[in-house]
């Protein structure tokens, strides 16, 4: 069963409620809510394109979806998703850092990055799957 809609809808409303999150000084969860977003993105595309990915790594799923439908990547798509596969573990655990619960250690700047980060790829996963 193709539920790739229910991904794409999903993956889109993760980013808003993550600039949501940020509205509320939330960094640690947008950063989380970015990558989350993102990786949903990634398994859309897949699944409109007869593919399923597994995993979280999605600077990974992103190469194997690309070559899968013979497309490029952007160097800032591949920046973004670069930013966001660092954000999977460390925005959730106070055992990621040496010291200090998560909230400790993101700021409004690395929110504001990752939801940047999730809207390129976002637009890239648009532009790719309206081919």
């Amino acid at each position: 069963m193709n539920r790739s809609e229910d991904w794409l809808a999903q993956g889109k409303r993760d980013i808003e409620a993550a600039e949501s999150a940020m509205n509320n000084s939330f960094f640690e969860w947008t950063c989380f809510m970015c990558q989350q977003g993102a990786e949903k993105l990634l398994k859309a595309l897949a699944q409109k394109n007869g593919m399923e990915l597994w995993g979280h790594n999605i600077s990974q799923m992103l190469h194997i979806l690309a070559e899968h439908v013979g497309s490029d990547i952007p160097n800032d798509v591949s920046d973004s998703v670069g930013i966001l596969d660092k954000l999977y573990i460390l925005p959730r655990y106070p055992n990621g850092f040496p010291d200090g619960p998560p909230f400790k250690h993101f700021t409004k700047k690395d929110a504001e990055d990752a939801i940047c980060s999730a809207k390129i790829l976002s637009h890239w996963c648009d532009t790719v799957g309206s081919r």
